[in-house]
């Protein structure tokens, strides 16, 4: 891990509003090393936690417009956030520990660009509990297509 991820930056900073149950997105990717906020951007109160084996937190309560202080979020794997408060509140954060990663459109395809050449295994994450893998060459010039099924 390079230092800039030792020390918060505002560039670190990823903020997502994942909790927020009337919002579709609910999964967020980032590389390990990466700060998240949490601020709360309803009217009521919030409590985020994650009892993850990872590294696990709780923010206890805080007010509209409060934001605690930023995780580090520095385990590859997924984590998995919930409000204390409210059951259906749930938001997935995917680490990997990559800076060469991607979410797909919304029909499944995707571009890894400025991605160096070499031999790599492309991880296709399909849920909490299925990930597909495949051996790729990327060449120095060119594209390389995959499917997956």
């Amino acid at each position: 891990m390079d230092s800039r991820h030792t020390q918060r930056t505002d560039d670190d900073i990823v903020w997502d509003d994942l909790l927020v149950s009337r919002r579709a997105r609910h999964l967020l990717v980032i590389p390990a090393g990466t700060y998240v906020e949490f601020p709360n951007l309803d009217q009521g109160l919030h409590s985020v936690f994650t009892r993850t084996s990872l590294k696990p937190f709780d923010l206890g309560r805080y007010r509209p417009n409060e934001t605690p202080p930023a995780q580090l979020l520095d385990q590859p794997g997924l984590w998995t956030m919930r409000c204390d408060i409210h059951d259906n509140m749930v938001g997935l954060v995917l680490v990997v520990p990559t800076p060469y990663f991607v979410q797909t459109d919304r029909e499944g395809r995707f571009r890894l660009p400025d991605l160096p050449p070499g031999r790599y295994t492309l991880s296709v994450w399909k849920s909490s509990d299925t990930t597909l893998s495949v051996p790729v060459t990327v060449p120095a010039e060119g594209t390389v297509k995959v499917d997956f099924p």
